[in-house]
């Protein structure tokens, strides 16, 4: 295995302000979001939007304000571009709460590629629909916001093209590997950290099954729904157990792109100690155990940081956060960089103060872990209003309210608990040496 330093000298989080500013100041020529949506109002920030109203602003500094580390969300290119008074609440709460922002979906195969092309192994820019990112991307650089990329390779989302046509696993691979070029090679100058690989690993640690090509309706079922939902279609790619097509999409990102990107492997339930936690050391250390050539010609570790998506519920306790912060451990020992990458907590309905108090409670605690810990690099959420956000929309009537703001953008507890979190104390001078 490649030894590696146990803190990385050059994260995401090392970026200053004003370095993030210059970066996005230089991408600002290419914004095609209408400009009366992103330009900021009289005597705001340069970097940012206009503030959100009074009525609907929390008292106190914002999110993006109160740690050097990156603090992100997930964003919706249909929300970005409503022109109602919705739209403008969105698109000002993200410029003044948040340093990074993620594509929800809008770079997904599915929506990016959705045509095989002349030739689906080498893609070509009319084979994408490369307006889709677009608005995400312009906000951020109006905004001074870093763009996180998700994701490269995932068992769900794929487009028909790929799911209704019995490619054998050497098509794949070479299918894969063209979309991993096109798409990094694409977006290099606005995203220098992918997840390259989402959520490989079934509940028990081990890989997902191969989708059947032979089996009927297999098309239409793989990681879609239905009895083959936890199928992959990129497992076809080497077989069952397998871990030819992670190691080769690590591979393909690693040679499209500089030696500073980062490359992450993305997943959720694996937070605390247990089997898929096991099963991802695993993969990541098979990953560190293989190298590739740079774009700038340097030769790497295959991956450089571990996601742990962290999509979690109001039944979390203290105890459970020091298990989370003791398995990151065994990620960090490696050299790996950590990210909290896709954060919220979800309330079964119907929603009460003392629910809303323990969900305040799980926001502080895993955001103070990642202001405590040196090498978690940055901490997203997926998606800060109540009013787009999975949970609700995928469990209607059950589950919801796993944000930070509410349908109206107004502070939950959850956002003071977070920002409280992200907030570290400052140390006091001490009298006898004048130092912290």
């Amino acid at each position: 295995m490649t030894q590696r330093s146990p803190h990385p000298t050059r994260t995401p989080s090392t970026r200053t302000r004003g370095q993030r500013a210059a970066r996005a100041a230089a991408l600002l020529a290419t914004l095609s979001l209408p400009l009366a949506l992103l330009a900021p109002a009289a005597g705001a920030s340069a970097s940012r939007a206009a503030a959100p109203a009074a009525d609907s602003a929390p008292e106190g500094p914002r999110l993006r304000d109160v740690t050097d580390k990156p603090v992100g969300t997930a964003v919706r290119e249909e929300v970005l571009r409503r022109t109602d008074d919705i739209g403008a609440r969105y698109r000002q709460t993200l410029a003044e709460e948040f340093s990074m922002v993620v594509p929800e979906s809008e770079l997904k195969f599915n929506r990016l590629r959705p045509r095989a092309g002349a030739e689906p192994a080498r893609p070509v820019a009319a084979d994408y629909n490369l307006t889709l990112p677009q608005p995400i991307l312009d906000a951020a650089a109006a905004n001074g916001q870093e763009v996180r990329g998700h994701t490269l390779v995932w068992y769900r989302t794929n487009p028909a093209w790929i799911l209704n046509t019995a490619y054998t696993g050497d098509q794949l691979l070479e299918i894969m590997r063209g979309h991993i070029a096109f798409t990094t090679r694409r977006y290099a100058d606005r995203i220098d950290t992918w997840d390259v690989v989402n959520e490989a690993l079934d509940a028990d640690g081990t890989l997902r099954e191969p989708c059947n090509p032979d089996a009927p309706a297999a098309g239409a079922e793989c990681g879609r729904s239905g009895a083959l939902s936890k199928a992959s279609v990129w497992q076809r790619i080497g077989g069952s157990e397998d871990y030819t097509h992670i190691i080769e999409a690590f591979r393909a990102a690693r040679k499209n792109l500089p030696a500073s990107a980062k490359l992450y492997y993305n997943d959720f339930g694996i937070e605390r100690s247990g089997p898929k936690a096991d099963g991802a050391l695993d993969l990541v250390k098979r990953l560190l155990a293989e190298t590739g050539e740079t774009s700038d010609g340097q030769t790497r570790p295959l991956v450089d940081g571990i996601g742990f998506q962290a999509h979690l519920g109001v039944d979390w306790t203290p105890a459970y956060v020091a298990d989370f912060r003791a398995n990151m451990k065994r990620f960090t020992d490696l050299g790996l960089e950590t990210q909290i990458t896709e954060l919220d907590v979800g309330v079964d309905l119907p929603v009460t103060p003392a629910k809303l108090e323990v969900q305040k409670r799980v926001f502080h605690d895993i955001g103070r872990m990642c202001a405590e810990e040196e090498a978690c690099t940055a901490i997203l959420l997926w998606g800060f209003s109540d009013r787009f956000q999975w949970i609700g929309e995928g469990w209607p009537g059950q589950y919801g309210a796993a944000t930070v703001f509410d349908e109206e953008f107004a502070a939950k507890p959850g956002y003071f608990g977070f920002r409280d979190g992200l907030t570290l104390p400052t140390p006091l001078l001490t009298a006898s040496t004048g130092r912290r």
